[in-house]
């Protein structure tokens, strides 16, 4: 149904969408490292072909690299979605805290033209590694949302997490988390007014107004943080200027160090 939604398998006879997604797979669970080279040896096993049902078919290294950098990555990506989505009731996780957060991936500067420019300069020859930011979102026990970033100004978290709440379709009916990255109130505002439930935490520094202050209770012994006051403010931005919205802030001790952290 996915290939057929994705013309996936448009002019293709031997190497389906299925069964390169099946062989990728296999390629990456059974080997340290996957080459081109591996996955010919993998098509060729009995392993592969019980699996795959591709029994009695040849193909080589170079026709599986041309079909590779030719497939419709909207069939991977449906996969993903469908797979997250059922695994999602199944694990009955429907309701789970969705947690978003980045991590870089380096790729050599002499392969590709594009990426985020962090790396070591070296005599001469320029920065010799660029880097992917992969933006991922975690419902439960597994991802349920990806975005990817090239450009330079996403190396800033404001920008990237922010980008992936919003385009998340899982962010409208969950609760969401993220750090201390995101610190624009505009990113806050828009939250609220989309009505995103959200838990993050923000630097002890931030400026704001209190409005009123609510009851919390500090009874529970097995908390590893001890709160000392729960309030109902509006953030302040640098000309002192306050955001109409009302937010929740709890101040809170990290029993074990002493350290003061803010949930906002």
């Amino acid at each position: 149904m996915l290939g057929a939604e994705s013309k996936v398998d448009y002019q293709v006879k031997k190497l389906t969408g299925k069964s390169v997604f099946q062989l990728i797979l296999l390629s990456m669970i059974n080997n340290e490292r996957t080459s081109l080279r591996v996955m010919e040896s993998m098509f060729h096993s009995m392993q592969f072909q019980l699996v795959s049902g591709t029994e009695g078919l040849e193909t080589k290294y170079n026709s599986i690299r041309d079909r590779i950098a030719t497939i419709n990555p909207d069939y991977f990506e449906k996969i993903f979605y469908s797979y997250s989505s059922i695994s999602n009731k199944l694990l009955k996780e429907e309701h789970s805290i969705i947690r978003y957060d980045s991590t870089m991936v380096a790729v050599s500067s002499r392969l590709v033209e594009w990426g985020m420019k962090v790396g070591v300069k070296n005599k001469g020859s320029g920065i010799d590694k660029v880097q992917l930011k992969y933006t991922m979102a975690t419902k439960g026990s597994l991802p349920c949302h990806v975005e990817i970033f090239d450009d330079q100004q996403s190396l800033s978290e404001d920008k990237t997490i922010p980008f992936a709440i919003f385009n998340d379709k899982h962010s409208k009916n969950n609760i969401v988390v993220f750090d201390r990255g995101v610190q624009k109130r505009k990113t806050f505002k828009k939250l609220s007014d989309t009505s995103r439930l959200f838990v993050t935490r923000i630097n002890t520094d931030v400026r704001y107004h209190s409005i009123r202050e609510l009851s919390f209770d500090s009874s529970d012994i097995n908390s590893s943080v001890s709160v000392q006051a729960h309030l109902i403010v509006q953030l302040q931005d640098a000309k002192s200027k306050r955001i109409k919205t009302h937010f929740r802030l709890i101040k809170a001790t990290i029993k074990e160090s002493g350290e003061v952290i803010y949930f906002f």
